[in-house]
C-alpha cells in the first residue's frame, strides 16, 4: 500500500499549510509505490486544502498473497472508505508499475469493489490499484495504492476432451494429417510432433507428415500441444496408426515413344517423370518379349520387327515402394517405302519370232543400281498380252508358238529387305512371223 499526499496552500498562510500537511500525512499503514509511474499531480490551487483521507485503505480482496493471480482470471480490489472532504474518487489499475487502461471516476459515496481481468502480457508482474481522493477544489488530492498481488502466473492449461487422431493412409509416400481433437480453455493454436514406433525423438513436425521408407513396417502417432497465450500448454497423443505399408510409385507423366514405326527408323523412349529418388531400368520388347541387348533409350527397327509391336518398358524402383513397370507401345512396325526406279523404261533385246530368244536388256546389278536397292532380290516374270507365261521366270525367254502375234513383256520384281516391293515392267515386243532382231 502506498501513499502520495498533496496539500495546496497560499504562500501567505504558512501556519495553515503546516497544520494541513500534518493532518494529511501517511497513516500507520501507508507506504509509497516506488516502482510506479504515478499520475500527474494537479496545479497548486493557491488556497488551503481540507484533509482528504482514506479511513479504510484500498486493498486487494482476491487473490490474496501468497496466492498468485493467473491469466484469464479476475483480481478484485476495493477503493477504500474516504472521509467527507473527499468528493470524488479516481481509480486505475497498475501492472508491473505501469498504468493499464483508463482512469475511472466515481462520486465518493461508499467503498467500491473493482475487478481486473488478468491478461497474457501480465505474466510475472504484480498488480495493484491506484486510488485518488479529490476534494471540492479539484487540485486538492490524495493518492493511495493498494498492496501488490503476488506475481501473475500462467493460466490453466487446455484439457483434452476428444482424443486427437490421424487421418490418411499409413503408406510410404502418403500424407498423414493430424486432427487435434477438442479441448477446454479455447486453445488458439496447436503444435504437432510425429513419432515412429520405437523412437523417442520426433521424426517430423507440423500438421502434416509424409510417411517415408524408414517408417515401413512401423506405426505412427502424433503428439499434440494445445496452446493459448499466457496459459500453460496442454498435451495429448493420438493412438498409433496401422502399420505403414509399401508405397505405390506413380509417375507424373508416363513413358512415351517418339519416332516412326517403320523399318530402319530409330525409336526413342522417354522414361516419363517419376518422384525424386526413383531408380529406372529400361528395355525394348517385341510382341511382349525382351529384345536381347536393347536396354537403352534408343532402338533402330530391324527386319524382325516388321509386322510386330515394339514397346519401350520402364521399371521403377524406390526404397519403401513396390516396383512399378510401365509400357509405352503402339502400332505394329511397317515396311519402309519401296525402292524408286530411276532407270527409265527397260527395253528387251533379241529376235521377235518363234523359237528365238528375247531377254531383258538390264542385268541384276544394273537393276539394283538404278533402283538404289543394294542387295535387293530381283526376279522376272514374262507376260503374254498381260498374262503370266507359265514357267518363264528368267531374264531370257524363248518365244513359243503360243506367243505368235502376241505382245511380250517382262515384269521385274525388286524386293529389298524391310521395304515394300517395287515392280517394273519392260517395253513390249510383238512376235511376228518375219520377226527381226531387236535391240
Amino acid at each position: 500500500m502506498g501513499l502520495r499526499t498533496l496539500m495546496r496552500t497560499s504562500t501567505t498562510l504558512v501556519a495553515t499549510t503546516v497544520v494541513a500537511a500534518l493532518l494529511t500525512a501517511p497513516g500507520v499503514h501507508a507506504a509509497n509505490c516506488l516502482d510506479c509511474d504515478g499520475p500527474e499531480l494537479p496545479d497548486d490551487p493557491g488556497v488551503p486544502c481540507p484533509v482528504i483521507a482514506a479511513t479504510t485503505d484500498p486493498a486487494i480482496l482476491s487473490p490474496t498473497s501468497p496466492t498468485r493471480p493467473v491469466v484469464g482470471q479476475s483480481v478484485t480490489a476495493r477503493s477504500g472508505v474516504w472521509n467527507s472532504s473527499t468528493k470524488t474518487l479516481q481509480v486505475q489499475w497498475y501492472v508491473g508499475g505501469k498504468a493499464v487502461g483508463s482512469v475511472t471516476s466515481y462520486p465518493n459515496t461508499t467503498s467500491r469493489t473493482l475487478n481486473y481481468t488478468v491478461r497474457a502480457e501480465d505474466q510475472n508482474k504484480t498488480i495493484r490499484l491506484w486510488v485518488r481522493g479529490i476534494g471540492a477544489l479539484t487540485p486538492c488530492v490524495k493518492d493511495e495504492y493498494s498492496p501488490s498481488t503476488a506475481v501473475v502466473d500462467l493460466g490453466p492449461k487446455p484439457v483434452n476432451q476428444t482424443t486427437p487422431s490421424v487421418s490418411g493412409t499409413p503408406q510410404v509416400g502418403q500424407t498423414l494429417t493430424a486432427v487435434p481433437g477438442t479441448w477446454t480453455n479455447a486453445p488458439e493454436s496447436y503444435a504437432y510432433e510425429w513419432f515412429r514406433e520405437g523412437t523417442v525423438d520426433p521424426v517430423g513436425h507440423g500438421e502434416e507428415y509424409t510417411a517415408s521408407a524408414a517408417d515401413l513396417g512401423k506405426r505412427i502417432r502424433v503428439g499434440v500441444t494445445a496452446q493459448r497465450p499466457g496459459h500453460w500448454a496442454g498435451h495429448a497423443y493420438t493412438a498409433f496408426t496401422a502399420v505403414v505399408t509399401t508405397g505405390t510409385l506413380a509417375p507424373t507423366s508416363p513413358p512415351t515413344i517418339t519416332g516412326k514405326r517403320v523399318f530402319g527408323e530409330n525409336l526413342t523412349g522417354d522414361d516419363g517423370q517419376w518422384p525424386a529418388g526413383t531408380e529406372l531400368t529400361r528395355r525394348w520388347e517385341r510382341d511382349g518379349a525382351p529384345i536381347p541387348g536393347a536396354t537403352g533409350t534408343d532402338y533402330t527397327l530391324g527386319l524382325k520387327d516388321v509386322g510386330r509391336v515394339v514397346s519401350f518398358v520402364v521399371t521403377a524402383t524406390r526404397a519403401g515402394y513396390q516396383s512399378r513397370t510401365m509400357t509405352a507401345s503402339g502400332a505394329p512396325v511397317v515396311r519402309a517405302t519401296a525402292p524408286v526406279w530411276a532407270g527409265g523404261k527397260i527395253s528387251l533385246k533379241g529376235t521377235n519370232k518363234v523359237n528365238k530368244k528375247v531377254k531383258v536388256a538390264l542385268g541384276v546389278k544394273q537393276i539394283r543400281l538404278r533402283s538404289a536397292a543394294p542387295g535387293a532380290k530381283v526376279t522376272y516374270r514374262w507376260m503374254r498380252n498381260g498374262k503370266a507365261i507359265k514357267g518363264s521366270t528368267k531374264r531370257a525367254h524363248v518365244i513359243r508358238k503360243a506367243d505368235r502375234k502376241k505382245r511380250l513383256t517382262a515384269r521385274i520384281t525388286i524386293v529389298r529387305q524391310g521395304h515394300k516391293t517395287l515392280v517394273v515392267t519392260t517395253k513390249a515386243v510383238k512376235v511376228k512371223d518375219n520377226g527381226k532382231r531387236i535391240r
